[in-house]
């Protein structure tokens, strides 16, 4: 049954990962940032001010802690794992193509959470929102709606939980060759007891993990880089001729280069994937555009932080390997005598980064690398679960509190199970379920956008007409703006009343005024 069923992922893999694929995730992210004059550069530190407001209300979360919860799904297996696997695959090249894909993506990242936030609706006390929401609320249109929602909900509680449980096992299993079993009871216990607190809880939790295991693991990566400051520029020079195919070494794979820097790009910073439309429309915020800024500066954090740390930490240290299509090596590392030992069984993944690490502490470098991972990994499977609710709020809509309810229930016990069986799978087995997800994630998610992305425009003029017209500090014209619906002529009737409970106390004024 296993090999059944890892045929058939591969097998859809090969017909979703195909060349449009990448045409339709780097276009796209082209094409948006072309209408939105380019917003995730020009205004880079509007982004950053707004992401520390922490107003919160008691159906949404503060921007901060909705950007935290997103950041929670970003930050996992794709910055360790997945930046290995490029590597891997794809040579040092992959990484620029991970970069071109974040700066791109950034400004889809934009217009998806701001649909988002405009869409969102008051469902039993809390704000829900995502790409199946917007879809119903802009066309009607219920069938394709439910399968935006179908595909999130099959991707975040059957195929991303592995890649995040098995990756912390992997993680352990270096220091600790017997505890497999162990730590996936311990994260599967863990993850029970905040699942059934509720998303004030989850978005609690990662409110203080995410910030914290970040600074830890960039500490590690900033430390062991700067032991081998004579070798960063060598390490960029790989990464810019790999990408083009200029280096010798890695010419011959130049699509793959590409085609596994998008694919781990697309998994490590979920921008196109739609993913953190629900957690974007959690936020509790004056204007929708807002929401989206804030969650587009994410994608920085994601890629062009943690990712980059891990590829030059890496390459500075010669632990890694590059296989081609047809099995062959063309490079193994001499960093690390571990890595000629992963070349004999073709292991990759976390305990290579934990090879890279231990050049530096021997002993304590690989138990930090575990420890990340581990709250790495815990955190996303809280965000796959917030996300999986999310789309299944919205499947049973239609049903009873209680039948929602058992619903609920049912998710829970399905994620708790796929995330104490994975543990111990195969690493290629569970990135290739991961990958699925991601696929079928991306392509509903992006013919949605390219259907509807005109509101996210004009939020966006909207925003910055408002915030050009107001007087204080930077941060305080940023925080000025809010979302008056009468001047939106494509919103239903319940998403006018939404936003005009929410701002009611600013339009009054500004009718007033």
């Amino acid at each position: 049954m296993y090999e059944v069923f890892n045929n058939f992922v591969n097998f859809a893999n090969s017909i979703i990962w195909a060349t449009p694929f990448i045409v339709v995730m780097l276009g796209g992210g082209l094409f948006f940032s072309m209408h939105t004059k380019f917003v995730q550069l020009r205004l880079l530190p509007t982004m950053t001010r707004l992401l520390i407001s922490r107003e919160a209300s008691d159906k949404g979360t503060s921007s901060f802690q909705a950007f935290c919860t997103a950041l929670a799904g970003r930050i996992g297996p794709g910055n360790i794992t997945g930046t290995a696997l490029a590597i891997y695959y794809g040579g040092p090249g992959s990484i620029f193509w991970m970069w071109m894909l974040a700066i791109l993506g950034a400004a889809t990242t934009y217009v998806e959470t701001a649909l988002a936030q405009l869409y969102k609706r008051n469902i039993d006390g809390e704000w829900r929102g995502g790409t199946a929401y917007f879809v119903q609320s802009r066309f009607g249109n219920r069938w394709f709606s439910a399968i935006c929602a179908l595909a999130v909900l099959i991707a975040c509680s059957v195929c991303f939980p592995g890649p995040a449980s098995n990756q912390t096992s992997a993680a352990f299993k270096t220091i600790f060759p017997n505890s497999g079993w162990l730590s996936a009871i311990v994260v599967t216990g863990l993850l029970g007891l905040i699942i059934f607190g509720g998303i004030k809880r989850i978005a609690r939790t990662a409110e203080i993990i995410v910030p914290f295991m970040s600074v830890i693991y960039i500490g590690l990566t900033v430390a062991l880089i700067f032991s081998n400051l004579d070798r960063v520029g060598n390490a960029f020079g790989m990464i810019f001729m790999g990408a083009f195919g200029l280096d010798a070494a890695f010419g011959g794979i130049l699509g793959t280069t590409i085609a596994w820097g998008v694919q781990r790009g697309v998994y490590s910073n979920e921008a196109g994937m739609g993913l953190q439309t629900y957690t974007g429309a959690t936020a509790e915020v004056s204007h929708p555009a807002k929401a989206g800024l804030v969650q587009a500066a994410g994608i920085y954090i994601d890629t062009l932080f943690v990712c980059t740390a891990t590829a030059i930490m890496m390459l500075v240290t010669d632990c890694f390997n590059v296989v081609g299509a047809d099995g062959t090596f063309l490079y193994i590392g001499q960093g690390s005598a571990d890595i000629a030992v992963f070349a004999k069984t073709g292991e990759t993944g976390v305990p290579v980064v934990q090879s890279a690490a231990a050049t530096l502490l021997p002993t304590v470098g690989p138990i930090i690398i575990a420890v990340c991972m581990a709250f790495f990994a815990f955190t996303c499977l809280i965000a796959y679960y917030y996300l999986s609710e999310s789309s299944l709020t919205f499947l049973f809509r239609g049903n009873t509190t209680k039948t929602r309810k058992t619903a609920t229930m049912v998710l829970r016990v399905v994620i708790l199970l796929v995330t104490f069986i994975m543990s111990n799978n195969s690493v290629e087995a569970v990135f290739n379920a991961g990958d699925l997800g991601c696929g079928i994630c991306a392509w509903t998610n992006m013919a949605a956008l390219f259907l509807m992305y005109k509101p996210a425009m004009k939020l966006l003029k909207d925003y910055e007409a408002q915030r050009k017209l107001a007087k204080g500090t930077p941060r305080e014209r940023d925080e000025a703006p809010f979302f008056d619906p009468k001047k939106v002529d494509f919103v239903d009737q319940e998403i006018r009343d939404v936003w005009s409970d929410i701002n009611r106390e600013k339009i009054d004024a500004a009718n007033a005024g």
